[in-house]
């Protein structure tokens, strides 16, 4: 090949690497700045990269160039364009993982008809004309759930004070039927060994329910805020409705860069927000919604939740795989149902290992409440992990992990805020637990001091 024809090529090639150098930049600094998690401060470092890549592509494009140049900074400008490419994939992933995080107006939930082992009923057409038993405390879903019923056959309801008269009046043959939501029905085979033996689900129904946003927003970077971080006890998406077996509080204060969190047991008798009379377990609450969990809480506390997360076993056990594991500090040296073992002070866990961690109750001394302790210590372990620089290295696994098992109502505009503020300032994060009962006296305290 003579030297015109080789000119001639890496002409050629150095205009279309430097035209689509121009374009990726153009779409590499507009993404950045859609995004918009870098500080102010950050953008105006963009004028070097402009201005190089102007430099770059002026010669690139100049006839003058020595040839020698021209093909070390195509090849240059390749690397640049791949890195580029690299970025632009992080960019991209942001901002689908961070629209998927919008509040969601629905929630579904699943309803079926139990009946009797060994009753006459098979199908859904048995039962008309006959009796079904449903809980006193009618939901949205409750009716939604007996309308389709009701557009299939004739019944007739028994309403009952709570859920164990329901089933009582199913075992005992006052009624031919009972409805009861999936969560429910999970809580009466754990709990009434009887009712999982003699009885039998003949039909189901999965309704879809429009909620409301209880989103209260504060400037999380110049205010306090209370975050709700709600567990549920199932693997899968995130958008179905089962008992909150985590239940913890999280007041972040953004200008001391503190983070106080309080658990409480799932186990704690509550007054079910817009109810009177009978208790119930907090953890129930999260079979009405994350919305009845919170207002719940906000009872119980008399505080105000701004925003919620809610994550389930499979949010969990991702994220902490994605993140290459977390350390732990364990308050005790145990093993757990699981048959992972954990010593006295840090331990290394990953997902698996966390979950188990996590939900472990029964070999701890103070039961529930240790376990509070225990989801506490992971959160701690998580945010430590995720604020600090190695994040960097599994950002792109974090995001794919989370995806679909992630939900929560903090405004994509806040987050972003959260996110450019810790960039900008960078803080190290003091973060203190609390169980329920340390928390009421840490408060009592606050207000004798006051008074």
């Amino acid at each position: 090949m003579n030297l015109k024809t080789q000119t001639t090529i890496i002409n050629i090639i150095s205009k279309i690497i430097g035209i689509l150098f121009l374009l990726l930049a153009i779409i590499w600094i507009g993404g950045i700045i859609i995004v918009n998690i870098l500080p102010n401060a950050y953008l105006s470092y963009l004028i070097i990269p402009a201005g190089m890549v102007l430099i770059m592509i002026f010669f690139l494009f100049s006839k003058k160039t020595n040839l020698n140049l021209k093909k070390g900074l195509t090849f240059f400008t390749t690397l640049i364009i791949m890195l580029m490419v690299i970025g632009l994939n992080y960019a991209f992933q942001t901002i689908g993982f961070l629209d998927n995080l919008n509040f969601l107006p629905y929630k579904t939930e699943k309803y079926y008809v139990m009946v009797l082992k060994d009753s006459p009923y098979h199908k859904l057409p048995d039962l008309n004309n006959q009796t079904i038993s449903i809980n006193q405390l009618k939901t949205t879903g409750l009716t939604m759930a007996l309308e389709n019923i009701e557009s299939h056959i004739k019944i007739k309801k028994i309403e009952n004070i709570n859920l164990n008269e329901a089933a009582n009046a199913l075992l005992n043959q006052d009624v031919e039927s009972m409805l009861i939501e999936q969560s429910y029905l999970t809580i009466l085979k754990e709990e009434n060994l009887p009712f999982a033996s003699l009885t039998k689900a003949i039909y189901s129904t999965t309704v879809k329910i429009k909620t409301k946003s209880i989103v209260k927003k504060v400037d999380v970077t110049k205010e306090p805020f209370n975050i709700y971080i709600s567990g549920l006890d199932t693997y899968g998406t995130i958008n179905s409705v089962s008992r909150s077996d985590v239940n913890i509080v999280a007041n972040i204060n953004p200008l001391t860069s503190k983070i106080i969190l309080v658990a409480i047991p799932r186990d704690y008798y509550v007054q079910l927000h817009g109810t009177n009379g009978y208790k119930d377990k907090l953890t129930h609450a999260g079979i009405y919604g994350i919305d009845m969990s919170v207002k719940t809480i906000e009872d119980l506390l008399k505080i105000d939740i701004n925003y919620y997360v809610k994550i389930n076993f499979t949010s969990l056990v991702k994220s902490v795989d994605a993140i290459d594991g977390i350390d732990v500090n364990s308050l005790y040296t145990f093993t757990s149902q699981d048959g992972f073992k954990y010593t006295k002070g840090i331990n290394h866990m990953n997902g698996a290992e966390a979950l188990s961690f996590s939900r472990e109750r029964h070999t701890l001394p103070g039961g529930d409440r240790a376990r509070g302790l225990n989801q506490e210590a992971v959160i701690k372990a998580m945010i430590t992990k995720i604020t600090g620089s190695t994040i960097i290295t599994s950002y792109d696994k974090l995001l794919k992990a989370l995806d679909g098992t992630f939900q929560t109502n903090l405004p994509t505009s806040s987050l972003k805020a959260l996110v450019k503020n810790q960039i900008n300032h960078m803080p190290s994060w003091n973060i203190k637990s609390f169980n329920l009962d340390e928390y009421y006296e840490k408060i009592n305290k606050i207000r004798t001091d006051n008074n």
